[in-house]
This record gives structure tokens, C-alpha cells and sequence, in this order.
């Protein structure tokens, strides 16, 4: 039965991922996910057939494959490739490289659907909005496409349109997404300790979020708010009369490529310079604004005068709460000291640790990764070789890392990496330092203390103060009969189950000495009582070679 109604749409949407599905290769999946039932009878027949049939002749890795199957259902699910290739807490190495070269290129929707947008989204003709619109894209990709345009005041914009119809596209492809999670967690035992289903909703919040281009509006604009007062970066201004749901509007930056060396010395500019301004502005969002720029690919940094660093395309962000930071900060500490204890603790704190975590096998792990880096010098360590390693430590023992310090992981890698392609002598550890040390001399500083103190007595105070109150209602609503309290028990079924066994050969036991007992009295007497001794003889008898050949079965 399904998990939820299917519509027609949905069953051959499904038809369609299972025949991908067996076209590259992954048969055994469709048999997996039970997915053959919705085949035809052809169909089914050559999924046992592929499933049994070796891929060792064919020309494409199974990663690669794997990257083909997402290429060919669509931008639904090339976006979920490349969101998990962010994970590599849970995606193998080959896969991550595969699903990295994901590319969100489609042809380009009709201008005359722009202007509709565009004109249903604010209720007036498009020559009333802007006093110059491109009809050519800058760029196409699957949700929307980017157009340059002017507006009436003569400001250079960029306007974002959403693809029409893709809502209903995506949402379709989620719910069946969604659909696939379940059937793995019910069918593959061993994918639930990735939790598909999980991902799933997280991969669907994140995409919903992406169809709203005021959420990508907002991140903006507090970007532009967060640096407003610094020069060596720049952020668009969102103009929010022309934005909406369906349409982005933002200044238009103008700059070279950070990646496009060529360019850039022909225009003069200083790429040691520019390699520390834009680490800086990116170790000033993760350690002072908590809230960073998660997609820095080249193509979304710029690099204007002066060596300024324009960053664009908000649709991807991170953030660090004060907990996360802490234990940031925490680690960093333990690591400095070589205090393995503390910084096993801070990294189980970080991430969820699974119920079966085998604790001497990841300190002796975690023992071998600090000794890998401890002693080396801080210019001989690559910042984001030693944060992807620690996410693969924890992928190793199945500790789940948050999302959020994946980002941090892949920003940290991909910033590093333009850095030192900028300036080969680059250090990224000794650019960050003054960061982490300045938020250290913060958690450490004496007024941090006393205000974290007073905010600990504070609540200490509260609860002393609220207990005797809900003590009482408490046991009010128990005299009332209003409170019910269950207690779960789990492991215990064995214990239980012996106990019972032994309660039920215990009391055959005292059933058989009664007979014996009572037997032997009556078969003293004549007649009828006589008979009724030898038939209690033998009852007792029969329960009594019983219970031998059941204690000898269980071993006892």
C-alpha cells in the first residue's frame, strides 16, 4: 500500500524515475525500493534481469552513473545532487566529485513569459517599471533566469524572473522525493542511518525556500545592512518595490571574476590584496555576524577598484548560533592544548551521535586525526583539508553533523582554495587566527563571565522560585486524576521474557507436587477414588516429562 495517495501524475512520474532508474545501471535499486510494481510486465522482466547482470564492462563509474540518473530527471533533482554534494558527512568521496559537476543550465523561457511575470507579480506594464529591459538573459537555469534592465531613475538593476509553472513541477517532484525516503527507510535497513526521510524535508524546506525570492531578498539585504559601513566589500541593494515572490530586483555589480587571473592583472590589481580582503570578509561573516555566504563559487565573487570584493547570489546561506560557535571555539582550545578528552566531548556535542557509538573506536580515531596536525605549523595545515576531515571522522562513526557546519566546511574549502590560487603563499589559518583569538578574548573576557553568571543565577533563581507552583498544580492535577504517567521500558524484553518462563515452570511444578500429593491419597481409597489417584498419576506424569523436555529444549 502506498505511504500516501498517488495521483496519476505521480504514478508516472514514478514509472519514469524507475525506468531511469534501470536505464543506468541501478535495477537492484528499483528492486530495492519495491518500485517494480509500478511497471509494466516488460519492464519488470529486464529489472531482474539487470539486477542480476554484473556493471563491470560498463565505461561509467557508478558514481558517474549515479550523476547521470539526477542530470536526466530534471532540475528538482540536479538541485538535490547538488545539495548533496555539500554532505560529505554522508556522501562518498567519488560521489561528491560527480554530483560537484552538476550544472543548473536549461534553455531559456520566451520573453512575452517574462513580461507576464513580471506584470502579474506587480499589476503594471513592464515599460511603466523599468525605462530599459534586456529581452536576452544573462543566464538561464531551471527556476529562474536573470535579465539586466534600468530603472526609471536610470540605476542599473538585475532582474530575477521565476520560470513559469516550475512550483507545480517541484512541488510534484518533493512529494515523490519524499515518497522514495520512505520506501528506503521501510525496505533498506541500512539507510536509516542517514535518515532519507530527513533529508528529504530538509531538501524540500531548502528548495521552498529558494521558489520565495523574498527569502532570498531578506539574506541580502542583510548582508548589505551587516557590511554597509565596510569598503572593501560590496553587497546589492535589494529594491523592494520591484520585488515580489516570483521577482528579484538588485543593483547590478560590475566586476571581474575573482578566478579570472588574466583579467585581473591586466586590469592592475593587487591578487595578494585581494586574496586577504575577500578571506577576511568571509572570516568576518563566520565569526562576528554568525550568518555567511554558503555558495562562494567563483562566479558569485567579483572583484571591483581598489581591490574591492563584490559578492552576489544569496540564495544559499549558513549560520552559526552562539552553541555552534561556542563549540567552535571550544575545539579550537582543546586542540591547541592537545586536550583529547575535551575536544571529543565538544565534537559529540556538535553533531547527534548515534545510540550504538562506539566511544573507545572514535577516541582512537580522533587520537590518530589530532596527532596528524599537532606539532605541524599553522602554514603547513590547510584550514579546509582539516575541517573535511573532521566531518569524515564523524561520517566514520556515525555522528551526524549539522548542516550548517557542513556549509562552514565547504565555504571554508572553497575560500581557502581561491586564496591560495590567488597567492600560492597563502596562509589561511594565520588570516583567521585574530578572528578566533578575538572570540575567545569575548567568552573569556571578565564582563562575558559575570553576564553568563548573572544569567545562570538569574534562571537557577526562576526555577527555585516557579518550582513549589508547578510541584503543586502537579499534584493537583494527580488527586484529580488528571495526570497520567507512563514509563517505557526498552531492552528489557528478554529479561522479562526469562522471568516469565521461569514464573510459569514454577508454578507447573507446584501443580505437579499437588497432583502427587493428592494422588497419593486417593489411591489408598477403593473403587472409583482408586482410579481417580491413577489418572492424577499419570496427569502428573505427563506434565512432568513435559516440563523436563521443555527446560532440555531451552538449554537450562
Amino acid at each position: 500500500m502506498p505511504l500516501f495517495p498517488l495521483t496519476p501524475r505521480d504514478l508516472q512520474r514514478l514509472r519514469q524515475i524507475a525506468n531511469v532508474f534501470i536505464k543506468h545501471g541501478f535495477g537492484f535499486l528499483v528492486g530495492s525500493l519495491n518500485l517494480q510494481r509500478y511497471l509494466s510486465l516488460g519492464k519488470r522482466v529486464l529489472t531482474l534481469k539487470r539486477r542480476s547482470e554484473s556493471l563491470k564492462e560498463s565505461k561509467h563509474s557508478i558514481a558517474e552513473r549515479g550523476r547521470m540518473v539526477l542530470e536526466e530527471l530534471g532540475p528538482t533533482f540536479i538541485k538535490l545532487g547538488q545539495i548533496l554534494s555539500t554532505r560529505s558527512d554522508i556522501i562518498p568521496a567519488d560521489f561528491l566529485r560527480e554530483f560537484s559537476k552538476l550544472q543548473d543550465e536549461v534553455p531559456p523561457f520566451s520573453f512575452s513569459e517574462v513580461k507576464k511575470v513580471i506584470e502579474e507579480q506587480f499589476g503594471l506594464p513592464l515599460e511603466q517599471l523599468f525605462s530599459y529591459f534586456e529581452e536576452d538573459p544573462l543566464a538561464a537555469a531551471s527556476i529562474a533566469q536573470v535579465h539586466q534592465a534600468s530603472l526609471p531613475q536610470g540605476r542599473e538593476v538585475i532582474v530575477k524572473v521565476q520560470r513559469p509553472g516550475i512550483v507545480s513541477k517541484v512541488k510534484a517532484d518533493l512529494d515523490i522525493l519524499l515518497f522514495l525516503a520512505h520506501l528506503a527507510e521501510r525496505h533498506i535497513p541500512r539507510s536509516r542511518l542517514y535518515s532519507p526521510v530527513e533529508i528529504a524535508e530538509e531538501f524540500a524546506a531548502t528548495l521552498r525556500r529558494e521558489l520565495d525570492f523574498t527569502v532570498e531578498a531578506n539574506h541580502t539585504d542583510r548582508f548589505y545592512r551587516n557590511f554597509e559601513e565596510d569598503n572593501t566589500v560590496r553587497i546589492p541593494q535589494v529594491y523592494w518595490d520591484l520585488t515580489g515572490k516570483r521577482v528579484l530586483t538588485l543593483e547590478r555589480i560590475k566586476g571581474i571574476k575573482i578566478s579570472d587571473l588574466e583579467a585581473l592583472d591586466k586590469a592592475g590589481l593587487d591578487k595578494k590584496k585581494i586574496a586577504l580582503q575577500g578571506v577576511n570578509v568571509f572570516l568576518k561573516q563566520i565569526f562576528e555576524h554568525g550568518f555567511f555566504h554558503a555558495d562562494p563559487h567563483p562566479g558569485n565573487l567579483l572583484v571591483l577598484d581598489n581591490e574591492v570584493i563584490g559578492l552576489v547570489d544569496f540564495g544559499i546561506i549558513g549560520r552559526l548560533d552562539k552553541e555552534t560557535l561556542r563549540s567552535i571555539t571550544n575545539m579550537l582550545i582543546s586542540l591547541a592544548s592537545h586536550d583529547l578528552d575535551r575536544l571529543g566531548e565538544e565534537f559529540l556535542n556538535l553533531g547527534l551521535s548515534p545510540k550504538e557509538l562506539d566511544r573507545r573506536s572514535f577516541k582512537a580515531d580522533l587520537l590518530e586525526f589530532v596527532d596528524s596536525y599537532f606539532g605541524v605549523p599553522l602554514k603547513h595545515i590547510q584550514a579546509e583539508s582539516f575541517i573535511y576531515d573532521m566531518i569524515h571522522l564523524a561520517g566514520k562513526h556515525g555522528i551526524r553533523v549539522p548542516r550548517n557546519f557542513v556549509l562552514l566546511g565547504k565555504t571554508v574549502f572553497i575560500i581557502g582554495g581561491i586564496g591560495r590560487e590567488l597567492d600560492p603563499d597563502f596562509d589561511f589559518l594565520e588570516v583567521a587566527k585574530p578572528f578566533a583569538y578575538n572570540l575567545i578574548k569575548k567568552r573569556l573576557h571578565p564582563q562575558k563571565l559575570f553576564l553568563n553568571s548573572f544569567r545562570a543565577l538569574s534562571e537557577i533563581s526562576s526555577l527555585l522560585e516557579s518550582f513549589p507552583g508547578q510541584a503543586n498544580r502537579i499534584l493537583k492535577k494527580f488527586r484529580q486524576g488528571e495526570f497520567k504517567l507512563t514509563i517505557e521500558h526498552k531492552g528489557l524484553e528478554d529479561a522479562i521474557q526469562g522471568r516469565d518462563k521461569a514464573s510459569n515452570r514454577l508454578s507447573l511444578s507446584l501443580i505437579i507436587a499437588s497432583l502427587i500429593a493428592g494422588s497419593s491419597l486417593l489411591i489408598r481409597s477403593e473403587g472409583v477414588l482408586f482410579w481417580g489417584g491413577v489418572f492424577g498419576f499419570s496427569l502428573a506424569g505427563f506434565f512432568g516429562v513435559w516440563l523436563v523436555i521443555a527446560i532440555w529444549r531451552s538449554g537450562l
